[in-house]
């Protein structure tokens, strides 16, 4: 308990604090900032780590996916070129014979696919999947066919 002291011109008593009390009143602020500093500092770095750990997730996840389309490409692109080092290097008695021998190449899915096309100069061309294009389409016409 805090001691009275009289000031007799006045009549007022005078309270003197404890030592506690002085010290609680002069750092309660000081701790009130200081906590709520660190609560400040923590949300700050919670938020960035969250975010740095989420795009590292999505990167991830983004490289996976990536990584198993890509593999489907890759087997669908070696067996074209199967197709293609075959057509280039065995003759064929006639445009049919090379449709016939393209044909299963549609049955190939390791993604959805159109199977082989193939244009010739003189505009004839043929689609694995049997596409009839308008009767003004040229295949030579065509960018990949240059």
């Amino acid at each position: 308990m805090a001691k009275g002291t009289n000031n007799s011109s006045t009549g007022e008593v005078k309270v003197k604090r404890g030592i506690a009390k002085t010290l609680l009143m002069s750092l309660l602020p000081i701790i009130l900032v200081g906590i709520i500093g660190i609560i400040v500092f923590i949300s700050l770095n919670a938020r960035s780590i969250i975010t740095e750990v989420s795009l590292m997730d999505l990167q991830a996840e983004t490289d996976s996916n990536a990584r198993k389309l890509g593999v489907d490409f890759q087997l669908l692109t070696s067996k074209n070129d199967q197709y293609c080092d075959t057509l280039e290097t065995v003759p064929f008695e006639d445009h049919a014979a090379m449709y016939r021998y393209c044909k299963p190449s549609l049955d190939y899915q390791p993604i959805d696919n159109t199977g082989i096309y193939i244009g010739f100069s003189n505009n004839d061309y043929f689609f694995a999947n049997d596409t009839v294009q308008a009767s003004d389409w040229k295949a030579s016409e065509r960018g990949w066919y240059n």
